[in-house]
């Protein structure tokens, strides 16, 4: 079954020997895991310089068919809005990331309304990483789906609101009220990726996101390179081996993923 990773990354993520991949080396993930396409964005983008990583992020998509990239911007740098128009003008630019737990800035703000604003104008689809370790608290689930509302011709997805949103008194144990805000929100709009380990530490995660969001409104994703071959193929095999049904699956691994990006992720 094809697969397509909507969440994956080039760079040192959090600057650990271990969660390091090079765009070479995140391909080499895919080939091993069975994933035919990775959206990437760059660490270097999300923790340092925006502008450098984006174009690191290009150079990589250039390179390697399987990749695909997302464009950072960080509201608090006006220059990497400036900038976005042309860098979403490469063919395999498919959309835009924003990490608010990194940049320091909260989606409850009118800065983050006014962000989005301005990436609507020239972006089809939006990522968006959902707070989901104790302690970070700037990008809920719930904000994300208020300000998506008021823009219905924009596609956003929610980073690692399946099956991650975590408990604070426990932090590995999946905690869904995220989803579930997602979920009541009903908004044609939305999804969440599942980008996270809990997916398959946790038999009961696939079935028990299905069941809160359907399968229509979840993307896979594993956050390469903070995942390796190993992991991947396990993340792959969770939703493969979920009681789930084979519709659901394909929806999950790669249909809903063709529906959002289109011709951009698949030709």
């Amino acid at each position: 079954m094809k697969v397509i990773d909507i969440h994956g990354h080039i760079g040192n993520i959090n600057i650990h020997p271990g969660w390091a991949g090079d765009a070479a080396m995140v391909h080499d993930i895919a080939v091993q895991s069975g994933i035919s396409r990775v959206v990437v964005s760059s660490a270097m983008a999300l923790q340092y310089d925006v502008e450098a990583g984006n174009r690191e992020v290009m150079e990589a998509i250039d390179k390697y068919e399987s990749l695909r990239g997302y464009a950072v911007v960080n509201p608090l740098l006006p220059s990497t809005l400036e900038s976005l128009p042309e860098i979403l003008g490469h063919p395999r630019m498919v959309g835009c990331k924003l990490h608010p737990d990194y940049h320091g800035y909260s989606t409850e703000s009118p800065l983050f309304y006014r962000t989005v604003e301005k990436i609507a104008a020239t972006a089809k689809v939006i990522l968006c990483h959902v707070s989901c370790m104790p302690g970070t608290a700037f990008s809920t689930a719930e904000s994300i789906c208020r300000i998506a509302a008021d823009f219905p011709d924009t596609k956003f997805i929610l980073a690692h609101c399946a099956g991650i949103y975590q408990n604070g008194l426990y932090p590995y144990y999946p905690n869904y009220s995220g989803l579930e805000k997602m979920a009541g929100y009903g908004l044609p709009n939305v999804w969440a990726d599942i980008a996270h380990y809990l997916v398959y530490v946790y038999p009961m995660v696939v079935p028990d996101i299905v069941g809160i969001a359907g399968a229509d409104r979840l993307l896979f994703g594993t956050d390469m390179p903070l995942q390796g071959p190993l992991q991947c193929r396990f993340a792959v095999e969770a939703v493969m081996q979920a009681d789930i049904g084979r519709v659901a699956k394909e929806r999950i691994l790669y249909r809903n993923a063709l529906d959002i990006f289109g011709d951009d992720i698949a030709g």
